[in-house]
């Protein structure tokens, strides 16, 4: 055979003519090739050969006929040819790369692997114009001889060397129907890099695909300049949908964007590498009968699929691992949702399925926390929680109506505000000795669980206390206590009972809760216990007829508007332990003329006494509080004085809105200028005249 055939052959392949060029190969047959052993040469003309016959064998084991090797090199990728494999061309023995476009590294290049593995070659361009003499065995032999000698010197030069690869370039472009191939090069030192390309790409023309007939709608799509992109707006549809595996442009579909999709779908194919949905991106559609989830997803964003309609059943895959609230509220043909096996999901977030048709559940052991609201109004009716569960937010089952029984509650420390409330079936709730903090209504409208009734009160068992949690007081008492045995005494117990006019804590209390005298308007005497720590959020809210309170020393913590609206009050001597009163927390105690701020506290919050109209003379802000919040003597008009602490380097904004005229400052003209102030601290109606230091004064206009 000559030498000239397997020339013209091998440019046939660079030109990318394949059939011919696998033909004009059959004129040769490669046995199990290495350096130093030359090719030998068989066979017959092309014409003469069948499409079956043998056409040549890699390292003795594969083999390849001529219709195989057509088809296997039109699918694209790099043939490797060992070295000496045609050493009868005359060609310097090495590795030739053949591939569907043509292209032949140049010499000295290299091919990377994706698992990067390294192969050398040594082929430039082919072309019949060359007429080096044939290589002889023996010269074969010396240039691989010469080339192992060298290679222990540039073994460390290799692996030293740290490539710079280009843009990914099709090397065989996919399509809807064929996997594909592509690559990039080293700008250093020109090796190669390529991988193989799932199908997925659609050919388009007027916006129908040519080889499967897919219709395109108006697609736009967002790179990530990585060589991935995100589905960012997919229009409305109606009908069938398939979700590109690629952009027109060629990057990977690995996202669906926010609102990407509107309509109504007949069917779905997601794209192949898929790992997360984004926010509202299936809202309110109408989603085919059989939806489901491809495995890879990692992530669900918030109200990904709420209220579309349609689905009747959702399985989350093992891949998952975050959820965003909302995901599937309003769903209301919903009914069952499953977990893969193994799927380590840590968190149920708010809203997930609320006011869904949901009717069965069982969720993963991964699980630690239950959101608020995720599954109020829903349909459930029953429920297991997981063993590592310690937390149910507040509204988590609200309205649940059917709700019969929860179980596996033995790990449960909190339980939010109006958890189960209006639970009205719910006989069966379990509560552990381990449980710490109960919110506010947690269980208003439970009518079905069992009760211990103690003085005006309700309550519920836990182990052989039958009074250890006070679930809600009586509406028509107006005198009522707490049992001494009773470990938590649930907010609000008491809330909107204005016949009220007089309760009793035993002295081993330590809170009141939030709400739990909030609007008993005739609420006149409440007795403070000595183990007191904390008064909660709205406790006294609207208390009108309430006197004069002395807390405690012990006392730590004074609620969010915890005496709002106490009008009767005319003093307020608060313990030096408080280290924290709460926003708005004396807001509308009209009556109270004076008040000592306890030693401890570290900041005045937002609005703490707005409204205290009567409040007046100096008041004194103690050594140690660091920040003056917003509006905190908002329409105080009597009050002339506030005497400042060096402490202070922060003022909110209308600090000084209305209310107080003069404020006597512990520090220098220096120190007043370096506290930190918002450009609004005085607002437009301040009535703020004048600030002495001790080495100066700032009159304002």
């Amino acid at each position: 055979m000559s030498r000239e055939i397997i020339l013209e052959a091998l440019n046939g392949i660079r030109d990318t003519y394949i059939e011919e060029a696998a033909g004009k190969l059959g004129l040769v047959a490669v046995g199990a090739a290495t350096a130093g052993v030359a090719a030998t040469t068989t066979g017959a003309a092309s014409n003469a050969m069948s499409s079956e016959e043998h056409l040549f064998s890699l390292s003795g084991t594969e083999t390849a006929t001529k219709t195989g090797f057509g088809a296997w090199l039109a699918k694209g990728g790099w043939i490797t040819l060992v070295a000496g494999a045609v050493a009868v061309a005359g060609i310097a023995a090495g590795a030739f790369f053949l591939s569907k476009s043509g292209d032949v590294p140049p010499a000295g290049s290299e091919t990377v692997t994706a698992a990067g593995q390294e192969q050398s070659s040594l082929a430039g361009d082919v072309t019949e114009e060359s007429t080096e003499p044939e290589t002889s065995a023996n010269e074969s032999e010396a240039e691989s001889t010469e080339e192992t000698a060298t290679e222990d010197e540039t073994e460390e030069e290799t692996e030293a060397h740290v490539h710079s690869f280009g843009d990914w370039q099709f090397v065989v472009t996919p399509t809807c129907t064929e996997s594909g191939v592509r690559a990039r090069t080293c700008a250093s030192c020109s090796a190669v890099e390529q991988e193989d390309m799932p199908s997925g790409l659609h050919t388009f023309d007027r916006r129908t695909c040519t080889l499967c007939g897919e219709k395109m709608t108006d697609m736009e799509f967002t790179s990530y300049g990585d060589g991935t992109c995100c589905l960012k707006d997919a229009g409305r549809v109606r009908g069938d949908m398939v979700i590109p595996n690629y952009s027109p442009e060629g990057d990977l579909v690995i996202a669906i964007g926010e609102n990407a999709f509107s309509g109504s779908f007949d069917s779905l194919v997601w794209p192949e590498k898929l790992t997360s949905i984004g926010e509202m991106a299936f809202s309110e559609c109408k989603l085919p009968e059989g939806f489901t989830l491809p495995d890879g997803l990692t992530s669900i964003g918030k109200s990904a699929f709420a209220y579309c309609r349609g689905i009747t059943k959702m399985h989350i895959p093992a891949s998952v691992t975050e959820i965003g609230q909302n995901a599937f509220e309003g769903v209301t043909t919903l009914t069952e949702i499953s977990f893969g096996e193994g799927i380590r999901l840590q968190a149920i977030p708010a809203y997930f399925a609320v006011n869904s048709a949901l009717s069965e559940i069982t969720l993963p052991d991964s699980v630690t926390s239950i959101g608020s609201m995720a599954f109020a109004h829903t349909a459930l009716p029953e429920f297991h929680l997981p063993d590592g569960v310690a937390r149910i937010e507040a509204f988590a089952f609200t309205g649940c109506t059917r709700l019969t029984a929860v179980h596996n509650t033995d790990g449960l420390t909190f339980i939010g505000q109006e958890a189960f409330a209006e639970c009205s079936s719910l006989t069966d709730l379990h509560l552990p000795e381990c449980l710490e903090e109960i919110g506010y209504h947690a269980f208003r409208g439970c009518i079905s669980l069992s009760y211990s009734e103690y003085d005006g009160g309700y309550y519920l068992k836990v182990t052989d206390n039958p009074y250890a949690i006070m679930a809600y007081g009586r509406t028509d008492v107006t005198e009522a206590s707490l049992h001494p045995n009773t470990r938590i005494a649930v907010g609000g117990a008491f809330e909107g009972n204005t016949s009220l006019t007089s309760f009793t804590f035993p002295d081993s209390t330590t809170e009141i809760s939030d709400r739990f005298f909030y609007g008993c308007t005739s609420l006149t005497s409440v007795n403070m216990p000595s183990a007191l720590t904390r008064v909660g959020n709205e406790a006294f809210y609207q208390c009108y007829t309430l006197p004069n309170l002395t807390l405690p020393e012990g006392v730590l913590t004074v609620g969010e508007r915890a005496f709002l609206g106490c009008h009767a009050f005319t003093e307020m001597i608060l313990p030096d332990s408080i280290t924290e009163i709460g926003v708005r927390a004396f807001e509308g105690c009209r009556s109270m003329t004076s008040v000592k701020l306890p030693a401890s506290l570290t900041a005045i919050s937002h609005g703490l006494f707005d409204d205290c109209s009567a409040l007046s003379g100096t008041l004194v802000i103690p050594e140690g509080v660091t920040s003056i919040g917003s509006l905190p003597f908002h329409r105080c008009t009597e009050l002339i004085t506030l005497v400042l602490p060096c402490s202070v380097v922060r003022f909110e904004e209308q600090v000084f809105f209305t209310g107080v005229y003069d404020i006597e400052y512990a520090g220098t003209m220096a120190e007043w200028e370096a506290i930190e102030k918002d450009d609004n601290w005085r607002a437009g109606r301040a009535t703020l005249q004048a600030e002495i230091c001790t080495d100066g004064r700032i009159d304002f206009n």
